[in-house]
């Protein structure tokens, strides 16, 4: 085959499309150097940033930017999971999957809440299967690649991205992974923000399913939805407890008594059983013993388990009638 003959096989590209297909690089490229630039590097210094993987779930395809590890976002090993294996958390993402293929643009609440979002990986789930999202990360560097995941995804209508963390009080300190109290000392670093917001004041709609992973400041984060959990509580939730042996002694006991309070089913990962909701200081204080095979205070300095929890229908329907 000649060349006069191979470029007339080629598919001209209108103009106008070609803009259309390129918009979304050139806005990634955009958010790259945003990113590099927090760090006072130029992002030819880190390289572009990105890598990006096809995701699909259940014929529900997305596709994921995440972050080069060169470029020192939070929570590297997740990414690398992610890129590698194409799944975060089996358990996590397969309850996640079975509320959002059961409900997300069918029937019931259609609202996702993902606290803690970081990149995005379960957000971008729920808008793959059709569900809206509420996003909420302090770290503006992970947002940005969420925020290029929406583009190159066309999810801009079904994912709202909070730049926020999650909180019952105002002054925080946050560096990009833990959040805590501030001490006066402002070390939060520049690529974060610690503005804050109550789940109370931004839901405004019923919830299917309720993400909260933010590294032992969940407590603060359930203190922030006290009105939705007594009006209409999220029908599915799933939580991380990271429990700080040297510091903390009851601060998840209230997250405890809000769910069994509101009538939830929760099923422990790491016991893996359906787990008694301590209503007391002697409960938790009798559930922390539960875990010391894997929580010994000699090798570690705290204890995590995650939460799967379901509001049984009559419950909801009896909550619903009563707001």
């Amino acid at each position: 085959m000649n060349l006069q003959s191979l470029q007339g096989s080629v598919r001209p590209i209108p103009k106008m499309q070609m803009q259309m297909e390129l918009a979304p690089l050139r806005n990634a490229f955009r958010d790259a150097a945003r990113l590099a630039g927090r760090r006072g590097l130029a992002v030819h210094d880190v390289g572009f940033g990105i890598r990006a993987r096809l995701l699909t779930y259940r014929n529900n395809s997305f596709v994921m930017v995440l972050p080069l590890n060169t470029t020192q976002v939070a929570g590297p090993a997740t990414h690398d999971m992610i890129m590698e294996t194409g799944r975060l958390h089996e358990r996590e993402t397969n309850f996640a999957i079975a509320v959002f293929s059961r409900f997300c643009g069918k029937i019931g609440p259609q609202l996702v809440l993902d606290v803690g979002s970081n990149v995005g990986y379960y957000s971008l789930i729920a808008a793959a299967f059709g569900c809206k999202v509420m996003a909420f990360d302090g770290n503006l560097e992970a947002l940005d690649y969420l925020k290029m995941s929406i583009i190159i995804n066309d999810f801009s209508d079904r994912v709202n991205v909070m730049e926020a963390l999650v909180s019952n009080v105002t002054e925080i300190e946050f560096n990009g992974w833990n959040v805590k109290a501030d001490s006066g000392a402002n070390s939060s670093p520049a690529f974060v923000t610690t503005r804050s917001v109550k789940l109370d004041d931004v839901i405004h709609e019923p919830v299917l399913y309720a993400k909260v992973d933010v590294e032992g400041w969940e407590p603060a984060v359930f203190a922030s939805a006290k009105e939705m959990f007594q009006k209409e509580p999220p029908l599915y939730i799933f939580f991380e407890m990271t429990y700080y042996l040297e510091k903390w002694k009851h601060e998840y006991l209230e997250v405890f008594m809000m769910l069994a309070a509101a009538g939830y089913m929760c099923e422990s990962h790491v016991l893996e059983k359906m787990f008694t909701m301590p209503t007391t200081n002697e409960a938790f204080d009798a559930m922390l013993k539960e875990y010391s095979f894997i929580c010994d205070p000699t090798k570690t300095h705290f204890c995590q388990d995650e939460f799967s929890c379901i509001l049984p229908w009559p419950s909801v329907n009896q909550l619903s009638s009563k707001s």
